[in-house]
């Protein structure tokens, strides 16, 4: 269908390029007669806005699109005249006839435009924003070479590079090259690879990780700057890549490249449906060993037994599962790929793809699916499963049951993962930021150093979000899907308005603590202040540039309490600096006298990045040593930088911000440390500072009896932020605003608008595929007895699949002027409009309620 539908508009094309080459013969000049009276600063037009024409004598105009397509026809004109601007992008001709048709003048002008969001009030604009500046920032767009080309590519593994271009296809004219790199490097047996690395210093490990079967050297032109890894592992390499063609052939609308790229398609499946790390010959499904979902990494006892990698995948070795994700996606890319070979006209081998789908998609409903949401593993031994003791696997929801929805499964599938994922949100712990997990419950034990209720094991996710909300939109529940929209944009005002991709799934409880502060009254020898006294030195010795602002008596910073000691009253003496200088001391020792099982220290630096070392002495004659670096446990107090909150390895934390005569930006740092022997009495801490002209500064000390505990911040880490940002945007884009593309770079399309789901009642919104410029537009107004929709693009065809307020029915439909025949149609609750139009253009759509 598709593909007649394209024969058809190549035959009009043609048919008006044949007449545009005549008018270029039969009018030399352009503009003689015509002229554009309201030119853009811009250069160009955008679809739906008007444009005025000024004619010099009795005419008509048409005007034909970049398609060559005639979107007005015979206006009669005499002076000026305005029309609005629709069809294809690109460059559009205005023709001036007189009344027996012959031909008078014509002028060009340009049309273009990108995808946008424009909503009254401002809301899902403002949404629209943060995620693509989300998806912009971290590890987003980076330029690859192979070959002797630079490619570009929007995450550093194939699998987030694909998923991120979901979104980014419709804000970047490059569709292609990321995907590429890949199908040229794919090894010759049909294997694709999972990375591809620059061959920076940081990444060889990854060339001996595995053994050459998984990495791959390019030839002479890239040897020395990047090499190709697949994680044994892994087993979504192939059905991603089946994705990423299909999905860039619709944005592009290249079909010389689709056909050149789908045998590398049909070479994917069939590695994948036949390699012995790939495919169970039991189940006839794909297989792999046991990861948290689709991720790369296994239990510690698996990985024992392959020698120590838990990326690591041996045929005779693994406990292979069946994933339902893996197989769900290589039956949907096995139709990707059925289409475009139908397309190329390769019929017969489209249907054994296909085939090869619908028997993969049919075992894993049966083996997989529970009646609620598919089981995470089925292992191929019924008596093997890893000791993750009281989880119970087959309860487990994790990550691709959200793909699934947008992977073709049957509607009743899709809302019954709809309604588990309502249930989670139901029984999930009060303080999770939400019930899109990427595996929930999470696992009670086995997952060596991934702590619970973070990351892959309970960690929530916008990835998952945007997920389900796509899907929600599509199947009924347009109520939730915008609950999960405005959910996000919760989350991003939690972190600077940006969407992270990882929230924790449950906030831990504040503990029940005892503290004792450390009053540094006998061992304090500077000022916070410049000025100082005798004897004393201005804290750093520069003046006024100084920590004066700094609270001083009782404080609390991160609920850990401190006695800052105050100038005035220990004669001027308020902080500890350890330095090799003059002025201060080298070491200071402080009494303690007590047992504790913690010590916080408030403190900062300048200078290099070895700072000193606190000595815990102990009654019994032992000690116990930490030292004090930058970036580790300290940082300097000039322009402080605030260490990444949540992510392991930064236990330390901006405590204070202040400023002086000198800088906008002055802090402190809070650090604690776990006393290694609790059951000691401390004696006392000796602080030494480093020889070099470093100051150590330290403002305050505080002992514990319980451990270190900070109230982490609900970011968790791990997966890219741009990749659930891209989630969220299709959702957003596709979902709410309800633009799909039915064909290819447009030429079909739907506008299903949901925005009285969310209490919108104008917009304005456009999505277009940069690489093509396939686009659509449209306005949404709706008022308490009609919806209007007026609307152009690229299309062909638009289907109209219009949400009504709920309570509300159509009474009648008028487009272009005229009371049209309507269908109705309910998807669980929701009842829509539909209409198809079959003609290019601008078009108005009138809904009588």
């Amino acid at each position: 269908m598709i593909k007649n539908f394209h024969r058809n508009l190549k035959g009009k094309i043609i048919q008006n390029f044949v007449f545009l080459f005549f008018v270029a013969f039969a009018v030399q000049l352009q503009g003689q007669q015509l002229s554009i009276t309201n030119d853009p600063e811009t250069g160009y037009f955008e679809p739906l806005n008007k444009i005025e024409v000024n004619v010099d004598t009795k005419a008509f105009i048409s005007v034909m699109d970049g398609m060559g397509r005639k979107y007005v026809t015979d206006i009669p004109v005499n002076g000026t005249t305005t029309f609005t601007i629709g069809g294809a992008l690109g460059s559009h001709t205005i023709l001036v006839t007189d009344k027996k048709g012959r031909l008078l003048d014509t002028k060009d002008f340009k049309v273009d435009t990108k995808t946008s969001l424009t909503d009254k009030g401002g809301k899902y604009k403002d949404m629209l924003d943060m995620l693509y500046y989300t998806m912009n920032t971290g590890h987003a767009n980076l330029p690859i070479r192979y070959n002797g080309e630079t490619r570009m590519s929007f995450a550093g593994w194939f699998q987030d590079h694909v998923h991120v271009f979901k979104a980014m296809k419709y804000f970047y004219p490059d569709a292609t090259s990321g995907i590429d790199i890949y199908a040229d490097g794919q090894k010759e047996n049909g294997m694709i690879y999972d990375n591809h690395y620059q061959k920076y210093e940081h990444w060889k490990m990854w060339l001996n990780r595995f053994g050459p079967e998984f990495v791959s050297v390019p030839g002479p032109k890239d040897q020395y700057s990047s090499f190709f890894v697949r994680i044994p592992v892994e087993n979504m390499s192939e059905f991603t890549f089946l994705e990423s063609v299909y999905y860039a052939w619709k944005a592009t609308g290249d079909d010389e490249w689709m056909k050149t790229r789908v045998d590398n398609c049909i070479k994917a499946i069939e590695y994948a449906t036949s390699d012995p790390y790939r495919w169970s010959e039991k189940h006839q499904l794909l297989k792999r060993g046991y990861t948290i979902d689709i991720w790369d990494f296994q239990p510690p006892k698996e990985v024992e037994a392959l020698g120590g990698d838990e990326m690591m995948a041996d045929p005779e070795v693994t406990n292979y599962n069946i994933l339902y994700a893996d197989n769900i996606g290589i039956a949907v890319g096995c139709e990707y790929t059925a289409e475009m070979l139908e397309y190329a006209g390769r019929f017969e081998e489209a249907n054994r793809i296909r085939a090869i789908g619908d028997g993969i998609r049919e075992r894993t409903d049966k083996l997989c699916w529970n009646g609620e949401f598919y089981m995470h593993h089925v292992p191929e031994d019924p008596d093997y499963y890893p000791d993750f003791g009281k989880t119970d696997g087959s309860k487990q929801v994790t990550i691709s049951n959200g793909y699934a929805l947008n992977r073709r499964i049957s509607h009743d599938k899709a809302v019954a993962i709809i309604n588990t994922y309502q249930r989670i949100a139901d029984e999930m712990p009060e303080t999770s930021a939400g019930e899109w997990y990427m595996c929930y419950p999470p696992f009670d034990k086995g997952w060596g150093h991934r702590e619970k209720w973070e990351y892959m094991d309970g960690g929530v996710s916008s990835i998952v979000a945007g997920e389900v909300a796509h899907g929600a939109f599509q199947h009924g529940y347009e109520d939730y899907g915008v609950q999960i929209l405005d959910k996000m944009i919760e989350w991003s005002t939690w972190t600077d308005n940006r969407l992270m991709c990882i929230y924790r799934g449950q906030m831990p409880d504040e503990p029940q603590r005892n503290f004792t502060t450390l009053s540094l009254k006998s061992v304090a020898n500077a000022d916070i202040h410049g000025d100082g006294a005798k004897d004393v030195p201005g804290f750093t010795s520069e003046g006024d540039n100084d920590m004066r602002e700094f609270p001083t008596g009782k404080q609390v910073f991160e609920k850990i309490p401190f006695d800052v000691v105050a100038p005035a009253e220990n004669g001027r003496k308020a902080c500890m600096i350890l330095a090799d200088l003059p002025q201060y001391d080298l070491q200071k020792v402080l009494p303690v006298n007590k047992k504790a099982k913690s010590i916080y220290l408030l403190h900062a630096q300048s200078g290099s990045r070895s700072t000193g070392s606190v000595v815990v002495n102990y009654k019994d004659g032992t000690s116990v040593t930490k030292y004090i670096n930058k970036g580790d446990n300290v940082n300097n107090w000039w322009y402080p930088q605030q260490p990444s909150y949540g992510r392991p390895g930064y236990p330390y934390h901006l405590a204070w911000e202040g400023k002086n005569a000198h800088s906008n930006s002055i802090g402190a740092f809070l650090w604690g440390f776990n006393n290694p022997h609790p059951e000691k009495e401390i004696m006392n801490l000796e602080f030494n500072g480093v020889k070099g002209g470093t100051k150590w500064i330290v403002l305050g000390t505080t002992i514990s009896d319980y451990p270190v505990f900070f109230m982490p911040e609900r970011e968790s880490f791990g997966a890219p932020d741009n990749w659930g940002a891209a989630a969220v945007v299709y959702a957003l884009m596709e979902g709410l605003a309800g633009i799909k593309d039915d064909g290819i770079a447009f030429n079909q399309a739907t506008i299903a608008p949901r925005w009285s789901a969310a209490g919108v009642d104008e917009v304005s919104t456009t999505l277009k595929y940069e690489a093509s410029g396939g686009y659509v537009t449209y306005n949404y107004a709706m008022q308490d007895n009609a919806i209007d929709i007026t609307f152009t693009g690229s299309s062909d065809i638009t289907e109209l699949k219009v949400l009504l307020p709920q309570n509300k029915k159509a009474k009648k439909v008028i487009l272009d002027e005229k009371e049209q025949y309507f269908s109705n149609e309910t998807i669980e609750n929701s009842d829509y409009v539909v209409k198809t139009v079959s003609e290019p253009g601008v078009h108005r759509l009138r809904i009588v309620l």
